[in-house]
């Protein structure tokens, strides 16, 4: 039997750093939602697998911009179509202050809607010593070993199939 291109991860090992990049994610998909227009089975709030972690995509609102969040840079990154962009590192902070960092930007560079989730919504008091950045690089790698599959196994399906996405529902590892 062959090696599995699926790196092992271990439930209790990374639930630290899952939490905490579950509730950075959150921020993304309450940005999506609140600027697009709403889609069948909510594709216009889940996210897209990227190169290094989870994006939003191209949001097009009073200034297109997209939300990454690099699990391999541990950062959380806002990039503007008129060339402006910001970046915070992922430490385990509070998903609250990196909410209001995101908006703070966002409305800086011009984008008037703002996400239902508040930062207050987001338990901004909650931090995640858990959080590892090795971890975080290794759930992006399994990540991308999925979607790899994922895209592999939609090509052979004649059949219409949907994009790969992310919901913001919470799956258990354990």
């Amino acid at each position: 039997m062959g090696k599995s291109p699926f790196p092992v991860l271990d439930a209790q090992r990374y639930s630290g750093t899952r939490d905490a990049l579950h509730a950075y994610s959150r921020i993304l998909g309450g940005w999506a939602k609140a600027c697009r227009t709403r889609r069948k089975h909510w594709w216009h709030a889940s996210l897209r697998p990227s190169l290094a972690g989870v994006t939003t995509g191209v949001i097009y609102a009073d200034v297109d911009f997209e939300i990454e969040l690099n699990f391999r840079a541990s950062a959380l990154q806002v990039s503007t179509a008129v060339g402006e962009s910001m970046q915070a590192e992922l430490t385990g902070q509070p998903a609250g202050e990196l909410a209001t960092r995101v908006g703070e930007f966002l409305e800086s560079v011009g984008v008037s809607l703002r996400p239902d989730a508040t930062a207050s919504q987001l338990d901004s008091a909650q931090s995640f010593s858990g959080y590892s950045p090795m971890e975080a690089d290794g759930l992006a790698r399994a990540l991308s070993a999925v979607s790899a599959a994922l895209t592999d196994f939609r090509a052979g399906v004649p059949e219409e199939t949907s994009p790969s996405l992310l919901l913001r529902h919470r799956v258990s590892l354990a």
